[in-house]
């Protein structure tokens, strides 16, 4: 779904503004079509300048969520990472919001 999500932005994403994809996520891999190393390796290209730079920002959805692997995602992409607790949702995403 990142990948996907990352695609769709690449596709109608506009240079002049802050292209973003905002992922809340249980960081589990159910269906990819990338494998995770791949989708980190084009984050960080695209971060260092190799093209549109679409900053990833992930939300750990679930007490069991796979924090680990939405923080590479995110730190790959110049995003950042947050923990989701249902009480703090909306203070997440006026976080994430401050970034545009």
């Amino acid at each position: 779904a990142t990948s996907a999500g990352w695609n769709a932005v690449d596709k109608l994403g506009d240079d002049a503004r802050i292209n973003a994809v905002v992922v809340l996520s249980d960081g589990a891999d159910t269906a990819s079509r990338s494998p995770l190393q791949s989708v980190v390796r084009q984050l960080a290209a695209r971060a260092r300048g190799e093209g549109r730079q679409i900053r990833v920002f992930t939300i750990a959805y679930g007490a069991a969520a796979n924090k680990q692997v939405l923080a590479d995602i995110a730190a790959a992409s110049g995003g950042k990472a947050y923990a989701g607790v249902p009480d703090d949702i909306e203070a997440v995403y006026l976080q994430i919001s401050s970034f545009f």
